[in-house]
């Protein structure tokens, strides 16, 4: 089982290509909770030469992102056009 306290971005980066699917989305999900610091490390990723690490690692900056900006409360407005709450 991965643990985000035990794994830095990269080594969970590093997952991200890995054989077994089941290591594959946890890494995933560990990168997502780590969110806005995890995406230094995702960003350099979306130009690895695995095309795995590439697509998860522009999906996991695309969705760290958007809940960034819809969490900052000066974007109400964009939280308004995009269905969310008040």
């Amino acid at each position: 089982m991965i643990l985000a306290a035990a794994f830095s971005p990269e080594e969970l980066v590093q997952d991200l290509d890995s054989n077994v699917y089941d290591v594959r989305e946890k890494a995933m999900l560990e990168l997502d909770r780590m969110g806005e610091p995890a995406l230094p490390v995702l960003r350099t990723a979306c130009s690895s030469e695995s095309v795995e690490v590439r697509e998860r690692a522009v999906r996991l900056v695309h969705t760290i992102s958007v809940r960034i900006l819809l969490e900052d409360p000066e974007n109400q407005e964009l939280k308004r056009y995009l269905g969310g709450r008040k």
